[in-house]
């Protein structure tokens, strides 16, 4: 498993599922569950580090634009839902979170569902129930960047900076 699987498989779900998530989770899992266990493993791993990488202040405002508000404890999720939307959307939306504009969103805007796709293919490919015991440990880090950038100094959104920061987002989602 490598990256280029990892998101072939993502792109392959998608396009099987015409872009609906709560099939695009059972065709992913399907399509795990052919690979080793190993395999599945390492798709676990690349998913959390993809995560990892997007752990982003100026995310968490798109996602607070998008969501009308969202706490740290989801930013993951959040994250997670454009990570499935494709390995383009995911990486313009890591150079510039404004990107996620152009992108029409349908459905609710967390995904929790892609947390329980490895562990479910991994059980059906191996037979073993020991998932939690053998896959990669997500390690949490801070949020890099400050939120500063368009939090208020009480640590709520502040309209104006989120205006300048994400004007594309701003425009779509509050005017």
């Amino acid at each position: 498993m490598n990256e280029t699987i990892f998101w072939n498989l993502i792109h392959q779900s998608q396009a099987e599922s015409k872009v609906k998530p709560s099939a695009i989770f059972q065709i992913l899992e399907e399509k795990l569950a052919r690979l080793s266990g190993d395999e599945i493993l390492h798709f676990d791993q690349i998913l959390h580090e993809r995560i990892r990488v997007g752990f982003r202040s100026n995310l968490l405002a798109a996602a607070t634009i998008i969501n009308a508000g969202v706490d740290l404890d989801e930013l993951s999720d959040f994250e997670a839902f454009i990570l499935m939307r494709g390995k383009e959307i995911w990486e313009n939306a890591l150079k510039n979170p404004d990107s996620l504009a152009e992108v029409d969103f349908e459905d609710d805007f967390i995904c929790t569902e892609i947390w329980s796709v490895p562990e479910k293919a991994y059980e059906q490919a191996t037979g073993q129930e020991d998932f939690e015991m053998v896959h990669f440990e997500y390690q949490p880090q801070n949020l890099i960047g400050s939120q500063d950038i368009w939090q208020d100094g009480k640590g709520k959104p502040d309209n104006d900076k989120l205006k300048v920061l994400l004007p594309k987002l701003y425009q779509k989602y509050f005017e």
